[in-house]
């Protein structure tokens, strides 16, 4: 899976990122229990068909798809749909965060100002108030 032709040229600093990134992605979907249906991952991988100008889909000639698999990707059947599933997996875990971020600015600011309130509470801290600088004579 690593590196893929779109990393192909990143630095080793940037592949070990990509690949840390992945690693959590992963982690936090299987976490999260994201699953991808047998028909998310038929509508995907007839997308990928369709964008390689295939004009079959997997369901209507699964022996041109497995032909198209192996010639086209050189990879096993089952290998190339466990990366789709993954890819979709993925996609969803990424949809997820943004459906639960979606806030305005004003309301960051209250949440933010929320956790400092709470933060103050339950650390116990007591905000004294600055000394008033002292007078200059003139």
């Amino acid at each position: 899976m690593f590196p893929r032709p779109w990393e192909e040229h990143l630095t080793g600093a940037q592949r070990e990122q990509a690949i840390w990134e992945a690693l959590i992605l992963h982690y936090e979907s299987f976490r999260r229990n994201v699953t991808v249906s047998d028909e998310e991952l038929t509508k995907r991988i007839d997308s990928a068909l369709k964008n390689d100008q295939q004009v079959f889909t997997k369901t209507e000639d699964p022996a041109a798809y497995e032909r198209w698999v192996k010639e086209r990707l050189n990879e096993d059947v089952a290998l190339f749909e466990n990366q789709m599933r993954y890819l979709s997996q993925v996609d969803k875990l990424k949809d997820q965060v943004r459906e639960s971020t979606a806030v305005t600015v004003t309301e960051q600011d209250e949440a933010l100002k929320q956790w400092i309130e709470d933060l103050k509470t339950s650390a116990q801290l007591k905000v004294l108030p600055l000394p008033e600088p002292a007078a200059t004579s003139p």
